[in-house]
């Protein structure tokens, strides 16, 4: 199944924090998401990748038996989780929390080019939600949120 996940910040200088959004898309089953984010275009493109993650996970009932194609339109992020290009320790945090997911989801990343990324996309067509899911949406909030266990420094990406 192809899963799309895409992040991004409104400033033209990749390397500054600043305002942006998270996305992602299962064209397969529907399901279309986007939050608003803080943080540099890397830091969104892996928070998008988490988010679509701990979708995923929350919903790994209906995701039996299925290869996951995660396609993202980051080459940064996807050679890093593949191994072909070395980790910015800023980043580390971030690929540790998505290496948690390994071993839960059989899933592979792969890069896609903007044009091709459904989650970068308006919202497009989608066909009907055809399978059973369950997923707490404020889960930003809840996981991400200040004051989580589980919520990076107060350097990393903050969702509003």
């Amino acid at each position: 199944m192809k899963c799309y996940f895409y992040g991004t910040n409104s400033t033209d200088n990749k390397d500054v924090r600043a305002a942006g959004i998270i996305s992602f898309a299962i064209p397969d089953i529907g399901v279309v998401y986007r939050t608003k984010c803080k943080g540099d275009r890397i830091e969104c493109e892996y928070m998008a990748l988490f988010a679509l993650l701990e979708f995923l996970d929350s919903n790994s009932e209906a995701m039996t038996n299925q290869n996951l194609d995660l396609l993202g339109d980051s080459a940064v992020v996807v050679y890093q989780l593949n191994g072909k290009m070395p980790i910015f320790s800023r980043l580390m945090k971030y690929y540790r929390r998505i290496e948690q997911y390994r071993d839960k989801l059989k899933f592979k990343v792969s890069w896609t080019p903007t044009s091709l990324n459904r989650a970068a996309m308006a919202l497009p067509d989608l066909p009907p939600l055809n399978a059973k899911i369950e997923f707490d949406f404020s889960f930003a909030r809840k996981k991400l949120g200040k004051g989580s266990e589980s919520m990076p420094p107060p350097d990393s990406p903050t969702l509003w």
